[in-house]
């Protein structure tokens, strides 16, 4: 217990104990697709024979995820891969953080921790495992800043406890937001992949989105 401790507090406040995640240019890939209307993005992915990025062919529902699978050898970590889901949405801050431990404080114009708002039903005192197990960063992308909260968990047992990833960039009028998990307790700083995670969402860029498609010749003929 004390061992899985010392860790989750080492992996939210001390990003020199995460692994090295920088890879070489020949490993990383540009990719892009649509999420629909304002969430045309691009994003920097490594080289993946399975993995990728992709929204199951409904970019109209505005939902999907980016896939880095198998992980990079250099990433080691027990996970299978980096699954970060993505969903685009409007750009209200407050309904966009709703039910996480993130608050967007107008006076400061920063992102900050509110447990309350994920735990309502908790003390000030109940809350103080969840608030030395979580945190919340201010983050700036291409064209977009936004929010990533982590949180690890308290309770269950302990060989299958994760810590997980939250996440939202406001662009204009839209939103894109996801989250994922990025460790494995268990294994330690060595497999935990915030640092990947997190050049992941840095890297995402809102594109304009793509004029649709001229109609077809048979489609502009007039019906007789």
């Amino acid at each position: 217990m004390r061992k899985i401790l010392a860790y989750a507090l080492c992996a939210l406040f001390c990003s020199a104990c995460v692994a090295d995640s920088k890879l070489p240019a020949s490993k990383v890939q540009r990719e892009n697709t649509t999420f629909g209307p304002g969430c045309h993005i691009a994003l920097t992915l490594p080289v993946s024979q399975r993995g990728g990025i992709g929204n199951g062919g409904k970019p109209v529902g505005g939902s999907g995820g980016v896939d880095v699978k198998p992980l990079p050898k250099s990433w080691k970590s027990g996970l299978d891969s980096l699954y970060l889901s993505l969903y685009c949405n409007d750009n209200d801050f407050d309904a966009r953080s709703n039910g996480t431990i993130s608050k967007y404080d107008s006076s400061s114009q920063e992102w900050i921790k509110d447990l309350h708002r994920a735990y309502p039903q908790f003390d000030d005192e109940d809350l103080k495992e969840i608030d030395a197990a979580s945190s919340v960063l201010n983050i700036q992308a291409q064209n977009s800043s936004g929010y990533v909260s982590f949180q690890n968990d308290t309770t269950g047992d302990e060989s299958g406890r994760r810590k997980v990833i939250d996440f939202c960039l406001f662009h204009d009028n839209r939103a894109l937001c996801g989250g994922g998990t990025v460790a494995q307790l268990k294994d330690g700083p060595r497999g935990d992949l915030t640092k990947q995670a997190l050049e992941i969402i840095k890297s995402i860029e809102f594109l304009d989105d793509a004029p649709p498609a001229p109609p077809s010749p048979a489609a502009s003929v007039p019906a007789k």
